[in-house]
């Protein structure tokens, strides 16, 4: 109890300032925690602060959506799923710079170079951050069985167009957390028989099935009358709760809400673990 339960009961209250309601949801999520050391912990959560620059709101998120990251190893599968989507998905950015390299001997510009080295070191990992705070479970796929299948999927379907799938995952880091063959692949396959752009994937993904139909069919008359609007638009829910038979089988139900909120909402609800499986 010294050892582990207390420590990290503490860190999580005093240094992290996880209410005592948002930590209990921790630990009903992921009740293991407390096998980890305090010393495993603060590499996960040093690694998110320091090498992906997140502030301490960001890392608060991912540890309330997905406390089984304590568990990853840094250094090898951490890293490399962080590291395989941003490949994957086309996250980094493509400006190409010096990264504040400079062959002037002034200390003036040295100083000034290593900061223009920091920001643009920041700036690059401006997109893996969005999408991992905007969907922290990612962290938790398997990535042949589930992140390889749906970024070489998601690709083929912008016919290769890597800025538009990087735009779609930006706006939509929920639309990873779908089933891939449940989900994602009738859904775009309806929208392409549409003709509509790939993209709208972002609106059409989040919908109930009769929601998804009605704004489907009013997209279609869209086309038909050259881009105009209809008369008789659907008005839908943008709600992504609806449809948790259809998330994937390895991922938790995404949400954007606040800490506070997210506390007040599974207050009522049964917060048994989630086991972490690599179907697709």
């Amino acid at each position: 109890m010294d050892n582990h339960l207390l420590p990290i009961t503490r860190y999580f209250l005093t240094e992290l300032e996880f209410s005592p309601m948002e930590f209990r949801s921790i630990v009903l999520k992921f009740p293991k925690i407390f096998s980890h050391s305090l010393f495993k912990v603060k590499h996960v959560v040093g690694y998110f602060r320091y090498e992906l620059g997140m502030n301490a709101s960001q890392v608060k998120r991912i540890l309330f959506q997905a406390p089984q990251v304590v568990s990853l190893n840094t250094d090898d599968t951490l890293v490399g799923k962080v590291n395989f989507i941003q490949d994957a998905f086309k996250l980094r950015h493509q400006d190409h710079d010096n990264d504040g390299d400079s062959d002037s001997d002034s200390d003036d510009n040295d100083d000034l170079s290593s900061d223009y080295g920091a920001f643009s070191r920041s700036r690059r990992l401006d997109n893996i951050r969005k999408v991992i705070t905007g969907m922290p479970t990612l962290l938790l796929c398997s990535i042949e069985n589930n992140l390889k299948p749906k970024a070489e999927y998601l690709l083929e379907e912008f016919g290769g167009d890597e800025l538009e799938l990087r735009q779609t995952v930006l706006t939509l880091p929920t639309l990873l957390g779908y089933s891939l063959e449940k989900r994602i692949k009738p859904r775009m396959a309806r929208i392409a028989e549409v003709g509509i752009e790939p993209i709208k994937i972002t609106t059409g993904i989040t919908m109930t099935e009769d929601n998804f139909a009605k704004w489907l069919e009013n997209q279609r008359l869209r086309v038909e009358n050259g881009g105009r609007l209809t008369s008789n638009k659907p008005t839908f829910s943008r709600s992504i709760y609806g449809n948790a038979d259809h998330f994937d089988e390895e991922i938790d139900e995404p949400n954007y809400q606040p800490l506070d909120a997210i506390i007040l909402s599974e207050k009522n609800r049964d917060n048994n673990t989630t086991q972490v499986g690599t179907g697709r």
